[in-house]
């Protein structure tokens, strides 16, 4: 070879005894990694073009239900751990008893009913932080 030639062919080399082959090992990873590469874009377009997952619309599975004992007397609830709080004392609306009490979506709901209002206590189940609703009869 020459030094005012570009190209470098196997021409130019004298003996082919010199001629490195690519080890197999080599080819066997890029063509693996071509094939995974493939695979991930396929399963990409196959999520897009599905909308992601048939599971969507169901509710997440939670470790362990939430739970909560209230007690009429006292107006104290224990819940569970997941809830974020081991127990929170509310004071009752003055005169009004415990009409009901719901556990829905992470939020505790305590109903007082009275002759002139309801009294709905909303207990947020991580927090533990309470909301009062007046409802006029």
């Amino acid at each position: 070879m020459t030094a005012d030639r570009q190209n470098v062919t196997p021409d130019d080399i004298i003996n082919a005894d010199e001629v490195v082959a690519t080890p197999i090992w080599l080819w066997g990873l890029v063509v693996g990694l071509g094939i995974a590469i493939v695979g991930m874009l396929a399963l990409i377009g196959f999520k897009v073009a599905t909308g992601g997952s048939a599971d969507a619309d169901q509710k997440p599975i939670m470790p362990e239900p939430a739970t909560a004992q209230i007690s009429a007397e006292a107006h104290t609830i224990s819940a569970s751990p997941i809830m974020g709080f081991d127990s929170i004392t509310i004071k009752r609306p003055q005169g009004l008893p415990l009409s009901d009490a719901t556990l829905e979506n992470g939020f505790v709901m305590l109903r007082f009913a009275g002759d002139t209002a309801d009294t709905l206590i909303l207990v947020n189940g991580i927090t533990g932080k309470t909301s009062r609703i007046i409802i006029p009869k």
